[in-house]
C-alpha cells in the first residue's frame, strides 16, 4: 500500500517520525533504525504514516520509531543550518505507555531509534507532541536555540478491550471508521472470530463505486486503510463483506 507523507509542524518538519508497525520483543538494545525503508525525500522531513499501531488497556504495547534529523529547519521565521537537534520531551503519551532512547541528541543526515513500551491505562486517542532544542553551530561552537514545542501529526489509539470478547455473541462485527470525519484517510474496522477474505467497498452517495479492497482477516481486530484524499467532501457509504454476510456505515469526508 502506498505510504501517504505528512510534514510536521515543527520547525517546517524538522523532525521525521516514521513508524515501524509492529511489535518489538528481547532488550532495547534490539531497537534498528528502518533505513531502508523510510527515506527523507522531502527534506526536511516527511511522517509514514501519521498514525502508531493501535493499542489496547492493559495489554503491553512495544514499537519504534525511526527518527531522521534535518540539516536545516525554520526557528521563528528564519531558516537556519543546524548543528544538531535534542530532543526534551514527547507529550501527551497514554498514560502507562513512556518513551525511551539510547540518545537525546540527533544530528543531520543520521537515524536515530526510539521505543515506545508500557501497558497503556485509559482508552482514548492520544496527539502526541515534540519538544525539542535546535543548535546552531558558530565558529564551531554549538549554540542551544529556544525550545520549540508544537504538535506533529502522529497519534496513537488506546482501545478499551481486544474487542474479541465484545462481540456478544456474533464472530463478525464493524468497529467504526476512525477518523471520522477525516481528511486524507480514515481506518475502517471489523471484528472476526472466524477469518477469512474480507471485502471493503465505498459508495458516494450516487451509488458509484469509488473505492474496492479485499484482506485476509486474522482472528480478532482487522483494519483497512481508506485513503479518499482525491474524492470530493461529502458523506460516502461503505460495506465490509465476507462469504454472504455485509456491515454497513457512513464516512464523512471533510475539507
Amino acid at each position: 500500500m502506498e505510504k501517504k507523507r505528512y510534514k510536521l509542524i515543527l520547525f517546517s518538519a524538522l523532525i521525521c517520525f516514521i513508524i515501524v508497525a509492529g511489535s518489538t520483543s528481547g532488550s532495547y538494545s534490539q531497537c534498528i533504525p528502518d533505513t531502508i525503508n523510510c527515506i527523507d525525500e522531502d527534506e526536511p522531513g516527511q511522517i509514514c504514516p501519521d498514525e502508531l499501531p493501535v493499542g489496547t488497556v492493559g495489554e503491553e504495547y512495544k514499537h519504534y520509531i525511526t527518527i531522521l534529523a534535518p540539516e536545516s529547519g525554520n526557528v521563528g521565521q528564519i531558516n537556519i543550518r543546524l548543528y544538531k537537534v535534542r530532543l526534551e520531551s514527547i507529550d501527551n503519551l497514554p498514560p502507562g505507555i513512556e518513551f525511551n532512547s539510547e540518545t537525546m541528541e540527533f544530528y543531520p543526515n543520521e537515524a536515530y531509534c526510539v521505543s515506545l513500551t508500557g501497558i497503556p491505562v485509559e482508552a482514548g486517542t492520544y496527539d502526541l507532541t515534540v519538544a525539542v532544542t535546535p543548535f546552531i553551530s558558530l565558529l564551531g561552537i554549538p549554540f542551544a536555540m529556544p525550545v520549540q514545542k508544537d504538535s506533529t501529526s502522529v497519534s496513537i489509539i488506546i482501545e478499551a478491550s481486544s474487542g474479541v470478547n465484545s462481540l456478544n455473541g456474533r464472530d463478525f462485527a464493524l468497529i467504526d471508521a476512525y477518523p471520522n470525519p477525516f481528511m486524507t484517510s480514515t481506518r475502517i474496522g471489523f471484528l472476526d472470530l472466524s477469518p477469512a477474505d474480507t471485502e471493503l467497498r465505498v459508495f458516494n452517495m450516487l451509488g458509484k463505486q469509488v473505492y474496492h479492497e479485499i484482506i485476509t482477516g486474522s482472528t480478532g481486530r482487522n483494519y483497512f486503510q481508506f485513503t479518499g484524499a482525491e474524492i470530493p467532501s461529502g458523506f460516502y457509504l461503505y460495506i465490509v463483506s465476507k462469504d454472504n454476510r455485509r456491515l454497513r456505515g457512513r464516512l464523512i469526508k471533510s475539507n
